[in-house]
Parts: C-alpha cells; structure tokens; sequence
C-alpha cells in the first residue's frame, strides 16, 4: 500500500518541495512538473466544459459556484495525478524532455503488470482533430476495423509485425527495428493520431508536406528548437490500413535522397536508426537512443519471437 499522500490543489508548500526534490531527484521532479502541467491544462478543460452550460443549470448562485470551483480544481489535480494516469499529456512531455531514454520510453514489463494499456483518455484532448476534405488514394484495401486499437504491447507487436517484415525485407534491415520506431512513435499503438474516431494507421508519424495527395489528420506535436521542445500543430499522412503505412514509410525512406545513408547502413539496425535522426527523420536528438532502448529490452525481443511464432503458424494453418 502506497503511503505518499494525496495530492490537494491547496497544497501551498507543493513548490518549494518540489524544488528541494529537483535539486536531489531531477529524473522523479521531471514527472511531477509533467503531471503539474498537465493539471492546469486539465483544469483549462473542464472550466472550457463548464461554460457551455447555460446560466442557472445544474447549480447557481455564488456559493454553489464557489463550491463547484473547488471541486474543479481538486478534481483536475486527481485527474493528472500519477495513481489515475492522467490524460497523457505527462507522459508525453517526460518522453520528449527527458534526457534518459530508460524514463522517456516506458518498458515493456510496465504494460505487462496490468492486462491493458491505459485507456485512451488522451482521446479527449484531440476532440478538436481536423479532417482533410482530400479524395483518399489507398494503395490497398482498408483494415475491416477502422477504430483497430492495441489492447498491449505485445498484441502491438503482433498486429503490426507482418507489415514490419515486409517492410524491412525492401529495406535490407531488420524488422524489430521498424516495430520499435513505430512503438516509440505512437507510444505502442496508444497515441496513433485519430480523426472522427478512426485510425489514421500513421505508424511512423510522417508529416503531410506539399507531395501527399492522399488525406491528413492535423493534431497538437512537440517539435524541438535548438534543444527546446516547441508545441506545434502539424498535418500528418493519412492511410487506409498498416500496410499502407508501412509501404508508403519504405517509399518515403528510398525515394528520399537525405536517408541516402541510412539505406547503406540499414544491415546494422543501430547505425540506420542513428542515420534516420541524423538526416533529420525527427527533431528529438535522443531520437536514435529511445529507439535503440526499446530494442535492447528481452521482453521486446521476446514478443518479437513469439509474435514471428505465431503468425508463421497462422500461416501454415491457411495453407
């Protein structure tokens, strides 16, 4: 039983403890500032929530909203605290600003513990997603459900392997190194940009510049600026299904001159990997670290094994 007491809005001495726990724990006071900033930003949300409510619903008079501001404050702080899992706006900020990859990437063993992931109440914070009004062009037929959503890593792992292996097989590398660029781009499956409910089978985050024709899902991101995480709005491509993703990753990597190198290289998954963030693939310069992090971790090796194991016997069973 944990003996760390509640966090409470009124808590007036929280920053100075919070200051004295940055100058001997830098990596635990990183978490809480995330989860700190991802309280306001949840109070931000329900105060939004409460304005729609016309004047004299649900409760009035100044005591009842005096009481009501309270309670939203209170609950906000609830909400981001570490025991509820938030929104997933702390784990995103610790991913992207920390500068140790075994706290950026959360491992496998973390999910394990528990039967599923954290549900998606970061859904919430993309309720303002824009959809391209662009004609799709799907290269292949689309996955039977939309809404595919990945229970565990491991079930991540098996659902996105095959693609993974015909992908790195046009690439010369290893598919392990593809599924862990996916997991840490998409936070295994969990944070994989939606619009109107439906997956936009983006495993690997590519941006939607002036070439793609096809459709776009517009979301929040945090870009670094000479080191400095910037928060941005960006348009991302669109698919139809993971194996268009993973044909049109292949295509954007060979038929981009910058990755020149990392194809050269790609037979040693550490150097291509490095290549991919030294050509400039993400801002993050702990890119290459994070992903390299996710491949050392047995339980990643492990599911990768097993999910080969299973899907060759699939096979041999529609054979």
């Amino acid at each position: 039983m944990s003996t760390d007491v509640p966090p409470v809005y009124t808590d007036l001495n929280g920053l100075s403890r919070l200051r004295l726990k940055a100058q001997k724990d830098p990596d635990s006071a990183l978490r809480e500032v995330a989860q700190q900033f991802e309280s306001i930003f949840t109070r931000m949300m329900i105060k939004s929530m409460r304005a729609t409510v016309p004047e004299g619903g649900l409760m009035s008079g100044g005591n009842a909203k005096f009481y009501q501001d309270m309670y939203d404050d209170q609950l906000a702080v609830h909400l981001a605290s570490g025991e509820n899992g938030g929104i997933g706006l702390a784990d995103v900020l610790v991913r992207q600003l920390s500068n140790k990859p075994e706290l950026a990437t959360k491992s496998l063993e973390h999910y394990q513990q528990s039967p599923t992931l954290p549900d998606g109440k970061s859904d919430a914070a993309r309720a303002a997603l824009n959809a391209s009004v662009k004609k799709p062009t799907p290269t292949s037929a689309p996955d039977k459900d939309l809404t595919m959503q990945f229970n565990t890593p491991h079930d991540f792992i098996q659902k996105i392997l095959p693609h993974a292996q015909k992908a790195a097989k046009q690439l010369g590398t290893d598919a392990g190194v593809l599924v862990a660029q996916a997991a840490l781009e998409t936070g295994w499956g969990k944070s994989m940009t939606q619009t109107h409910g439906k997956n936009s089978f983006n495993a690997f985050n590519i941006k939607a510049d002036t070439r793609w024709q096809g459709d776009t899902v517009t979301v929040p991101t945090l870009e670094f600026e000479q080191g400095v995480a910037v928060k941005q709005q960006a348009a991302f491509r669109r698919y139809p299904s993971l194996s268009d993703s993973f044909a049109d990753y292949v295509n954007f990597i060979q038929h981009n001159s910058r990755y020149e190198k990392a194809i050269q290289q790609a037979s040693d998954p550490d150097a291509y990997i490095q290549a991919l963030q030294d050509a400039g693939y993400a801002t993050d310069p702990h890119y290459a670290e994070k992903i390299q992090s996710i491949l050392r971790q047995s339980t990643f090796q492990q599911s990768i094994k097993a999910a080969s194991g299973t899907n060759m016997a699939n096979k041999m069973q529609a054979t």
